[in-house]
């Protein structure tokens, strides 16, 4: 299963085959799939390092849905001893989505991020 995992997170660093954003919304879809199963399991330390980084490039993202899962992945990451450091990492790109305004989502940003800095530090 740790192949397959693996075999994910890879794939989702390879530039897009197709500019449809159906094919784009589906690999996203499976990436955090993956993300969620490697933080269910929490027993490699590289694959919830790996799935940090992933995370991380998302919480820039333009798109604000993808920000949300994001940081929710995030929060859920940061509860792992394995992932820990690497949650710090992404700390202060954390608290600039903070300030990011948007309109329904902001309370729910705003919550998750807070949850997110409190598991974090935590450690």
């Amino acid at each position: 299963m740790n192949e397959c995992l693996e075999t994910i997170l890879n794939k989702a660093q390879e530039p897009p085959k197709s500019k449809k954003v159906q094919h784009s919304n589906a690999k996203n879809a499976v990436l955090f799939e993956a993300i969620s199963l490697i933080i269910h399991n929490d027993t490699e330390p590289n694959l919830l390092v790996r799935a940090c980084n992933q995370l991380g490039q998302f919480l820039s993202n333009r798109e604000t849905n993808l920000r949300y899962l994001a940081l929710e992945s995030m929060c859920l990451l940061a509860t792992s001893e394995f992932s820990h450091e690497a949650v710090k990492k992404h700390q202060e790109v954390v608290i600039l989505s903070m300030k990011v305004k948007s309109t329904l989502r902001e309370n729910i940003v705003t919550h998750v991020s807070t949850a997110c800095l409190f598991c974090v530090n935590l450690s």
